[in-house]
């Protein structure tokens, strides 16, 4: 005989944390290719124009930053100039 498998009121069916994890013992790949479709983070791949959007975004938030760092060594450097005269 076996035993009748506990019933908790508010177990809803969800997964809280997925115990899957690679490395384990117990580690089934099948259950995160069929969860997933196959991809390793479930995200879908992007297109060229996706792809050529997020480099210039990334490219341009770089410049803009070198840009602020730079101005500012600017200035201090013109302020140091100025105050040591």
């Amino acid at each position: 005989m076996g035993r009748k498998p506990k019933v908790y009121d508010d177990d809803d069916g969800r997964t809280i944390a997925n115990m899957n994890v690679e490395g384990m013992p117990w580690y089934d790949r099948a259950q995160r290719n069929k969860r997933t479709g196959g991809n390793r983070d479930g995200r879908q791949p992007m297109d060229r124009s996706q792809r050529n959007a997020t480099i210039l975004a990334v490219v341009l938030a770089a410049l803009s930053i070198a840009l602020v760092f730079g101005l500012g060594y600017f200035l201090v450097i013109l302020l140091m100039d100025t105050l040591l005269r």
